[in-house]
Formats: structure tokens, sequence, C-alpha cells
């Protein structure tokens, strides 16, 4: 039998580039880094969360990660990537100005909460624990 360590790195990696180089959503992850907060603190000891330093952190030594860690890094991968779904009209019409500064598009979707479309709404608050 063959072992899916090498994939679930691979997804895992994928994952992180993709979805965790949110700024936004690695303060959230690092609020409740749950299965991870070993994994930080053995694999990226005093990187704070910012910048995208823990993300590259965590990119860079994905296969030294837990398994609980990794399954926990793939659930944030999804809620980002519902939230980019649920939001991509809001993001056209409210915050085309922040271009592709991520963190500058979640800002602007928190400071138009009132504007938002239902959708959006529910999502963003469930990807912020709310």
């Amino acid at each position: 039998m063959r072992s899916n360590a090498p994939l679930v790195t691979s997804i895992v990696v994928a994952i992180i580039t993709l979805g965790l180089i949110f700024s936004w959503s690695i303060g959230a992850f690092t609020q409740d880094a749950g299965p991870c907060a070993e994994d930080i603190q053995t694999v990226c000891p005093g990187i704070q969360p910012g910048g995208g330093k823990l993300s590259g952190c965590l990119k860079e030594n994905a296969s030294k990660l837990s398994r609980g860690c990794k399954i926990h890094l793939i659930k944030i991968a999804r809620q980002v990537e519902q939230v980019g779904q649920a939001c991509e009209d809001d993001i056209a019409t409210l915050c085309a100005s922040a271009g592709d500064k991520k963190a500058e598009v979640m800002q602007c979707l928190q400071s138009n909460e009132a504007k938002l479309t239902p959708g959006c709404k529910s999502s963003l608050a469930g990807a912020m624990g709310n």
C-alpha cells in the first residue's frame, strides 16, 4: 500500500499558497489555531502573523505539519474559497479599488457590511467565526 503523504503535503502547500496568503485568514486562523498551535510553536517559532511570514513558514514546512493541522488548513482554505465565491459581486461593486490586496479587500468587506448581499454577509460571518 502506497502512502498518501506526498499527495497530502502537495495539497496543503497548494492550499496555503492559494488560500492562506489572505492575511485576514491568517489572523482568523491564529485566533483559533486549534490543532496547528503546537505545529506553529514547533515549526515556526516566534513568527507573528501578518505580512505573509507565518503562511510562508507553514508552506515551507508543510511536510512537517501534523495531520490534524493539515486538515485544519484545508477547512480554512475552503472557507476562504467560499467567501471569495459568495462575495465576488460585492467585491467587484464595493471593493474594486482594493485591487488584488487581499487584506484591503477583507477590510473593505467588513467596513461595508451593511451593504453586503445576504450570501456574502453570511459567508463572511461564518469564516470569521461569528
